[in-house]
């Protein structure tokens, strides 16, 4: 017997380490508002005056109800039965043998509280009656004992106190199997036919260990039909056809506090503010969110980069969103408009009126000569010429908008400057080239190139 009572311990320990693994902790117990009923069957161990006891057996059932309550635990109302034997032998007493038949019919109280979803272990203690015939076992004659009140035509029965240990391990929601132990002390000593015991001897009273199965009829609504019971439900007006979480509240997959089914950017990094459409804050309006945004306080309407920052094209300090003058050479002084002042008012900026001496250039001619820059080459590292006419390359860029900025801030200054395209096929590039021309001869273009410079 002491076997069994140390394999139930073994099952305890690794059915809640085990389980503790493998589940995380629900919010409430899991046979709040519900029904259980159980069958079971085991082993019965008798202490009384004789000296060897033996284990018998056992079968019984019990009916279950549990409070729903919001909590881990949880209180419930318990009725049982159960019927078996009781065995023991002393070559002291007479007869050497016994077996006591046993019906036993009870109530009251449990008390549930879950270690995980899955391992629940209870508490039960109430009051039960206990009919008992003792009989010689070897002759099958029940055992007479007048003192006791025991006759060979009636059965003995006595009231008396119950109490016991159950851990219900759960295979679903709803079905569990389990381990019971009760203890039945009696305030006399009936079970062996014996009611005169030696000084000092305790009265009888017997235990039982049984393995068992449960299945628990639920009673809970699920009010918003999203498939979790209103006593887990932490959300309890969900909109039909959202998914929900284990609480019932709607999936938000990106844990910005704003569900899935409203939640506009749904793959918001984690810890970033969001609005009431789950998308990243943007305070400047830029375009940026503020997670990026390394410029937050950018003007309205001013045209950004990826980090939120204005863009300044020609670099004046106005950015491009206002800038009413936005290929303004580098270095001139502008307003807060982003052009070139002029404090005169006469329509000429500073920068040109300060110029110490007019570049000057050559007359333009009266047609525009023809030049093939197919068939031009450089004769210095600036210079090219197609054999009869010759041009000033000054830059060469990948983007037309730089070139035309480089070409702008020369025709500022007064010079002929144009941009011609060129595709290389070597790296298989368009370039744009920043030119200055053009001149009847190799020495007018190297005049003007040192002037330019």
């Amino acid at each position: 017997m002491k076997n069994i009572y140390l394999l139930f311990l073994i099952v305890l320990f690794v059915s809640s380490y085990t389980y503790s693994q493998s589940f995380e902790d629900i919010r409430y117990n899991p046979f709040g508002g519900k029904l259980v009923v159980t069958a079971q069957g085991g082993y019965t161990l008798a202490y009384t005056d004789y000296k060897d006891v033996g284990p018998g057996n056992f079968g019984g059932g019990s009916l279950e109800y549990f409070f729903q309550l919001s909590s881990k635990s949880t209180l419930g109302l318990k009725a049982f039965g159960a019927a078996g034997y009781l065995t023991g032998k002393d070559i002291r007493k007479n007869p050497i043998e016994y077996k006591t038949t046993i019906k036993s019919a009870g109530f009251g109280l449990v008390y549930s509280y879950y270690i995980t979803e899955r391992v629940v272990p209870q508490i039960f203690v109430g009051i039960a009656n206990t009919w008992y015939d003792p009989k010689d076992d070897a002759t099958g004659k029940r055992i007479s004992d007048t003192t006791a009140g025991f006759n060979n035509t009636g059965h003995l029965n006595a009231a008396h106190f119950v109490g016991g240990l159950t851990l219900q391990v759960m295979l679903t929601d709803n079905l569990s199997m389990n381990v019971n132990a009760t203890i039945n002390p009696f305030t006399n000593d009936f079970l062996d036919g014996n009611n005169n015991p030696p000084k000092g001897q305790k009265h009888d009273l017997f235990t039982t260990l049984g393995f068992g199965i449960s299945y628990a009829f639920s009673f809970e609504k699920d009010s918003d039909g999203d498939g979790v019971k209103d006593s887990r439900d932490l959300c309890p007006d969900t909109p039909p056809g959202v998914k929900v979480d284990e609480d019932g509240c709607a999936l938000d997959a990106d844990k910005d506090g704003v569900p899935d089914y409203l939640d506009q950017c749904p793959n918001t990094p984690a810890g970033v503010r969001v609005d009431k459409n789950g998308c990243a804050l943007d305070s400047d309006g830029d375009g940026v969110p503020d997670y990026l945004d390394k410029c937050p306080n950018t003007p309205a309407h001013a045209k950004v980069d990826e980090f939120g920052c204005p863009l300044d094209s020609d670099g004046d300090g106005v950015p491009d969103g206002i800038d009413k003058c936005p290929g303004t050479p580098k270095g001139v002084v502008v307003d807060q408009s982003g052009c070139p002042e002029d404090k005169n008012h006469n329509g000429v900026p500073d920068y040109l009126e300060k110029k110490k001496e007019e570049v000057k250039q050559p007359a333009p001619k009266k047609e525009v000569p023809k030049y093939n820059e197919n068939t031009e080459s450089f004769v210095t590292p600036q210079i090219l010429t197609d054999g009869n006419t010759f041009v000033i390359q000054m830059s060469s860029w990948r983007t037309s908008q730089k070139a035309d900025k480089i070409a702008y801030q020369l025709k500022a200054k007064g010079y002929n400057a144009f941009v011609s395209k060129a595709y290389i096929a070597k790296w298989k590039e368009t370039w744009y080239r920043v030119r200055v021309g053009y001149f009847d001869s190799q020495s007018e273009a190297q005049s003007y190139l040192n002037k330019i410079k």
